[in-house]
């Protein structure tokens, strides 16, 4: 499969183990805050 998408088996397993980045994360985090911020101003 590491040969077929041309990645690293470590990187993959890394992946595996945490498959969103600390940026990731972040942008998921603000995208909530930026839902609730737009729900409430259109209360």
């Amino acid at each position: 499969m590491c040969r077929i998408l041309k990645v690293h088996p470590s990187g993959f397993y890394a992946w595996l183990k945490e498959p969103l980045s600390n940026k990731a994360k972040d942008d998921q985090r603000l995208i909530g805050l930026l839902k609730q911020a737009f729900m409430a101003a259109d209360a």
